[in-house]
């Protein structure tokens, strides 16, 4: 692995590691309502973080991507000596992807372990792309669960860029937006801790939120015991307690509340 490929590697974990992902940032950045510090943010500002890391050292270029499929979701890749690397923090990938390895594959096609693990099951990233290594596909799977989280690429497609404010406000706000999440990753053991406010019809009410494993268990705030050993991996990373955490996200749902009745 040369000098800029490990520097790569050494910033995207770094980022995995310090950013978790947080869709109640998102809706607070729409609202200019306060954030407290190490809580995270959404794809777009885990790119635009790695993006401007791999820029001040110099080390190769960078192109954002847009999904074409639901257009909301925002990867990098970094172009280092004429190889792309994929680098996409959401998905949760063990390292940066070889995308010019994928395209000398048989196929076209390879697969590869990416986080959360259980156990000894890892979750698993199926990158396809195209002969011409201009489109590729991600599929993703989860173990012991259906989730299934599939994006597309096109590298020239007008859209690969970071949202604008107005973009940005739309694709937070969008019905696709079920879920209020902040989840923290282990890389040590593999391991993923949630924290979820579903996002429904229904009046805010702070007994909506629970806690979700790796294995995709839902721990209700009610099992107050068994939620906060769930949760212990975001307070330790958050520096909170879980009061403040749990308020947090009840805000956070109120906030999205508020913006949504406000949409023309």
């Amino acid at each position: 692995m040369s000098d800029k490929v490990e520097i790569l590697r050494a910033q995207y974990l770094d980022v995995l590691k310090q950013v978790p992902y947080n869709t109640a940032i998102a809706t607070r950045k729409v609202a200019d309502a306060p954030i407290p510090p190490h809580m995270g943010d959404i794809c777009i500002g885990q790119t635009a973080l790695l993006q401007q890391r791999i820029c001040e050292r110099g080390i190769g270029d960078t192109r954002v991507l847009r999904d074409v499929i639901h257009g909301r979701h925002h990867p990098l890749v970094v172009i280092i000596e004429g190889v792309k690397y994929y680098s996409d923090v959401y998905l949760m990938l063990h390292e940066p992807i070889n995308l010019n390895r994928v395209v000398d594959s048989p196929n076209h096609e390879l697969t590869f372990d990416v986080f959360p693990h259980i156990g000894d099951e890892r979750s698993q990233l199926t990158v396809s792309v195209h002969e011409d290594g201009q489109c590729f596909r991600v599929r993703k799977t989860w173990p012991k669960s259906s989730r299934i989280d599939a994006f597309e690429y096109d590298f020239n497609d007008k859209n690969n860029h970071l949202p604008t404010a107005k973009e940005y406000a739309r694709m937070v706000l969008a019905p696709q937006t079920t879920t209020l999440t902040l989840r923290v990753l282990d890389i040590d053991t593999g391991s993923l801790a949630q924290i979820v406010y579903p996002l429904t019809p229904s009046p805010i009410d702070k007994k909506e939120i629970y806690a979700k494993t790796s294995e995709e268990r839902k721990v209700p705030l009610s099992d107050t015991s068994r939620f906060q050993v769930a949760i212990k991996p975001l307070l330790t990373h958050t520096g909170m307690s879980c009061e403040e955490l749990v308020q947090f996200l009840f805000e956070s749902a109120q906030i999205h509340r508020a913006l949504e009745q406000e949409k023309p």
